[in-house]
Parts: structure tokens; sequence; C-alpha cells
């Protein structure tokens, strides 16, 4: 039988190609999935403790020579490491959370696209939250969700909440919070992004010269709306 998982945009399987969302230690990676593992089997056990499936990508792919240079950089931040090389990442077999994936098609974007993804950085963050944003337009309506936006910029705190009737609507107002977050903040520090059905909370921090700035944005299922069908009249 065919392993599939949940990713940020839809059903996974082995064999597909994956980039790595932003605000992740793994940022814009691309690769290969190798392996699904679900959790609560053996294998999984074996291999991490993480309370979700786990996915096995080889991140190893054709990046331009730009590209790699910013990889080597990112990884060198990661493991503090001044002279980490490309050649000597441990990319091969990376174990990742679903929720740190998105599917990309290449049927669907194209080999010229799929290629300028590799060469920028910049342009797979884009594409990651286009993505994102396109996929839950897809996703079924009828229920209630509560987006809570919090954050400090330059210091100013800044606090609100709103309901939604539809889940694409509240999943693009998050969504387009997460991304005006990350061009204010960069790739923040700390940064992370969580969603499932019901589900959509990112945050981040970021250390300025006196004050932290941080962004919270959660979204939440907190109620469905139920439709009943109404009677027929009847003459008893």
């Amino acid at each position: 039988m065919e392993k599939t998982t949940i990713c940020l945009n839809g059903k996974l399987k082995e064999g597909d190609i994956v980039v790595v969302a932003p605000c992740s230690d793994y940022s814009a990676l691309i690769g290969c999935v190798k392996g699904i593992y679900y959790v609560g089997t053996e294998e999984h056990y074996k291999m991490t403790d993480n309370a979700t499936d786990s996915v096995m990508v080889d991140f190893y792919n054709d990046y331009s020579d730009k590209r790699i240079a910013e990889i080597e950089e990112q990884f060198r931040d990661l493991y503090d490491d001044d002279e980490k090389s490309y050649d000597e990442l441990p990319i091969d077999e990376t174990i990742m959370a679903p929720s740190e994936l998105l599917r990309i098609d290449l049927d669907k974007i194209g080999e010229d696209y799929y290629k300028s993804l590799l060469n920028s950085e910049a342009r797979t963050a884009e594409w990651c939250f286009n993505e994102l944003l396109n996929y839950t337009h897809s996703q079924p309506k009828g229920t209630v969700y509560e987006v809570t936006i919090s954050c400090c910029v330059d210091g100013e705190n800044t606090s609100e909440s709103q309901e939604f009737n539809t889940k694409c609507a509240a999943y693009e107002y998050a969504c387009g919070w997460y991304a005006e977050m990350m061009e204010k903040f960069g790739l923040a520090y700390n940064g992370k992004a969580e969603r499932n059905e019901g589900y959509f909370r990112a945050c981040g921090t970021f250390e300025s010269v006196d004050i932290p700035d941080y962004y919270s944005i959660q979204m939440d299922r907190h109620r469905w709306i139920k439709v009943e069908k109404p009677q027929e009249d009847r003459n008893d």
C-alpha cells in the first residue's frame, strides 16, 4: 500500500518533490521524498520522537552556485560552523514534519519555473505563500474560524481578533498577515509556521537593538455551522 501523509498543501506521497516553508531551519530547500513513517510505528520511533508523521527528504539538488553559497551560509549559522560546505551538509536523509513541507507539482509549474525556484530563496518563499493561499481557496466552506493577530514592531504593540465564516477567508487573512510579518522581519529569528485542517499558527521573534519584536498569528476553528434540512409540513 502506498504511504501518504498530509503536508501544507494537501496529500504527500513517496517520490513527490517538496519545498520547506519559510521560517524553518531548512527554509526554501527543495528535494524528493524518500520515505514516510507514520507516528506510532516502530520505524518512526527509531528515527524520532516527533508527535507527527515523519517525512524523509533528500534535499541535494541542482542549485545554482549563488544558491549553494546561500545554503552554506544558512547551515553555517545553524551549526555555528564557519567551515561547513555544501557537500558536507546532512541533507540527503533529512527527517521533516509534514507541517513544514509543501508539495511542488512539476507538471503544473513547468520546468523553467522549477529551475528558477532552485536558484532563488526569495522566489521560493513567494511561491510558498501563493501556493498556500491558492490551496485554501479549494477547501470546504461553512465553518467559523477566529484569527488572532498579535505583534510588536518597532516597540509598538497591536492585537486584534476577527471571525470568518469560511475556511478560505480565514486562511487568506492569516496567511496575508504571515506574509506581511515575514516582509517586516525578513526570515525571522526563531520563526515557525504550523497548519492542519482546523489550525494555523505562525510566530517569530527578532532581536532589535533595544526591544525584541515579535509576531504571533493564530487561526482556530471554534465552532461548526450546522445546517438542518427543514422538515416538510404534514397533515396528521
